[in-house]
């Protein structure tokens, strides 16, 4: 019995081992904790997907075109870095599955549109786009 409970402590012990160092390699980070100290890996992956999970994702979704431009760059200078933009040009786009997918779930009915965290901004349905519509979205602001 001893001999079994030895064997799983040096299995255990070996797996910690190598997920601190695929954690070091991928994340680059230094150990808080000594060599083979399970805290270390699970230290840094809460703090790497607290921080990732945090980005707010902000989709843009425009034509490229001289009308859709000023939206571009309010989302732009209203992000902050707790904001994550992507820019979908729908001029390149419109073969691409997985946006024309997006545009349908989120409703998207005209462009420039924008959704925040997966959900198309009300002022988008309706009325122009203005600031002050996206600083009530979060946008710019941390999280």
């Amino acid at each position: 019995m001893r001999t079994w409970h030895n064997h799983l402590q040096s299995e255990k012990k070996l797996i910690y081992t190598n997920l601190i160092e695929e954690s070091q390699k991928k994340y680059q980070t230094w150990l808080v904790y000594p060599p083979g100290d399970s805290r270390n890996y699970a230290f840094q992956i809460l703090n790497n997907e607290i921080s990732n999970n945090m980005k707010r994702k902000v989709e843009v979704f425009t034509a490229g075109c001289p009308v859709c431009d000023p939206v571009v760059s309010l989302v732009k200078e209203t992000a902050c870095s707790n904001c994550d933009v992507v820019i979908y040009n729908m001029a390149e786009e419109f073969n691409n599955r997985e946006v024309m997918n997006k545009l349908k779930s989120y409703g998207v009915m005209r462009i420039p549109a924008i959704a925040v965290n997966g959900a198309l901004l009300s002022c988008c349905t309706d009325n122009g786009i203005l600031k002050q519509d996206l600083i009530d979205a979060g946008i710019g602001q941390p999280v």
